[in-house]
């Protein structure tokens, strides 16, 4: 069974590094996450869109090849994120992106 989580659908290629501190930032919000990699070829869009369709929590993030970034609820339409961060994500944002994301299923205000 699937358990409650913040979804990270990610192209292969994403710098590890990224990926790392985009977990600390969810887990500092107190958020369960787990990851979907995928071989490419998708926007960050898409990539979150699909995560939160799947997600029980509703909210995905997607990291595309060239580095963007996207955060989507299930609530919002197909191609309307609720967060984008153009390419190439630094760990520094993503961090940042983790904590937003865990702030939108915990309700808090967003740290942008």
């Amino acid at each position: 069974m699937k358990r409650p989580a913040i979804e990270i659908h990610h192209a292969r290629s994403v710098d590890p590094e990224v990926l790392r501190q985009l977990a600390a930032g969810i887990e500092e919000e107190g958020a369960p996450h787990e990851m979907a990699v995928h071989d490419g070829g998708t926007d960050a869009g898409t990539l979150a869109a699909r995560g939160a369709r799947s997600s029980m929590l509703l909210v995905a993030i997607g990291i595309a090849d060239d580095g963007s970034c996207a955060v989507a609820h299930d609530s919002f339409p197909p191609g309307r994120p609720v967060l984008v961060e153009p390419g190439p994500l630094t760990p520094e944002a993503a961090r940042r992106v983790g904590q937003n994301a865990a702030r939108i299923v915990t309700q808090i205000p967003l740290s942008l």
